[in-house]
């Protein structure tokens, strides 16, 4: 499971992230911006999608935000996991931990695909 944590004792991995001494997994402020910017997007379409529903839209216009709600949220997940892969993974690689961390992954993958 990704950690996002606060800053204690930390030094930054290949630029993707920062990862503490006990080996979790922080986002850098700028990818952490950008996820937060991208999930009050989501945010501010489920509210429109909540709003549509309520003046009684038509419905394939609102399955349409729905679809564009989903790829947002999508694209959040995307970049978590290219950062996770880029970071947390590695790490379980040389740390000899490597087949935890992929059954972890592919366990949430797989309900990704649910």
């Amino acid at each position: 499971m990704l950690k996002i944590l606060f800053y204690t004792e930390l030094y930054t991995v290949r630029g993707y992230g920062i990862l503490n001494k006990g080996g979790s997994f922080v986002l850098v402020d700028k990818e952490k911006a950008d996820l937060r910017q991208r999930l009050k997007k989501v945010s501010g379409q489920i509210n429109g999608i909540d709003k549509m529903l309520e003046e009684g839209r038509y419905c394939v216009d609102i399955l349409q935000q729905i679809l564009a709600a989903r790829a947002a949220l999508n694209k959040v997940a995307q970049l978590i996991l290219e950062s996770h892969a880029k970071s947390c993974l590695v790490t379980a690689i040389k740390e000899d931990r490597a087949e935890q961390s992929i059954d972890e992954l592919m366990g949430v993958l797989k309900q990704f695909n649910k």
